[in-house]
């Protein structure tokens, strides 16, 4: 296992390349449910002030086996809104910019199956190598293809631990 100041660093890296240098940040958590539960998943909003506060937030709560972790892909202009009477975070009038494109790829049997997504992240990978080499050709390119290399980066350095 890597160390945490290690970890920590490479997170933080993650992050400044792909989100804007500013603004309120998000990790989301969801909860797994214990086997045999028949209560939902919980969903939670963690509003971060700084790029560096929100590195060492998934440094911490990634060692949690008992959640999943997301990260938001941009940054937000608070950190919750007020929609329709109702307290709000990600929401598009909270909405403030981003840095950089994403994609989500879903993998797995099931979804392989419904023909809705790649067998496994190798795969997934391929196709995305593949994506790049036949769509090279705007001005973007160069782009394109380190942002492709950036997501290869971080699926083969097990990111999430």
């Amino acid at each position: 296992m890597q160390s945490s100041a290690c970890f920590l660093m490479k997170i933080l890296t993650f992050f400044q390349t792909i989100l804007p240098a500013t603004g309120s940040f998000y990790l989301v958590i969801i909860s797994k449910p214990k086997n045999g539960s028949k209560k939902p998943p919980q969903t939670f909003h963690l509003p971060y002030a700084t790029l560096e506060e929100l590195a060492v937030g998934v440094d911490h709560l990634s060692a949690n086996p008992s959640v999943n972790l997301f990260h938001a892909c941009s940054s937000y202009l608070a950190e919750s809104v007020i929609v329709d009477g109702n307290k709000a975070y990600r929401k598009e009038t909270n909405w403030a910019e981003a840095k950089a494109l994403w994609i989500d790829l879903d993998c797995g049997q099931d979804k392989f199956d419904a023909g809705k997504g790649y067998i496994d992240q190798d795969t997934a990978c391929t196709a995305i190598k593949e994506f790049c080499a036949t769509n090279n050709s705007s001005s973007n390119d160069c782009e394109l293809r380190q942002w492709s290399a950036l997501l290869l980066a971080t699926y083969k350095l097990d990111f999430f631990r």
